[in-house]
């Protein structure tokens, strides 16, 4: 028979394990958001985008920083998307 504590054990152990990939997962996407916001910092949709920006009042920031923030923030998101093969 399974003990109280071997739950709780277990129980703790999961919500840690759930922290770390949120966490992972938001390192991950900051990374993959800042390579992607480098290269799209030398097209046309780069300038674009930082022009919309200023249009606002952020100024000083490159594409690096915009793919860094966006990448950080979809890191705690996964796609729920199901298509029709699936």
């Amino acid at each position: 028979m399974i003990k109280m504590e071997e739950i709780a054990e277990i129980f703790v152990f999961a919500v840690i394990l759930a922290v770390v990939l949120l966490f992972v997962g938001a390192i991950l996407g900051a990374l993959i958001g800042a390579i992607v916001g480098w290269i799209i910092g030398f097209t046309p949709l780069g300038t674009w985008i930082l022009e919309f920006l200023r249009a606002f009042g952020v100024d000083g920031i490159t594409m690096v920083h915009v793919g860094t923030t966006l990448g950080f923030i979809g890191g705690f998101f996964g796609s729920n998307a199901k298509f029709k093969g699936d």
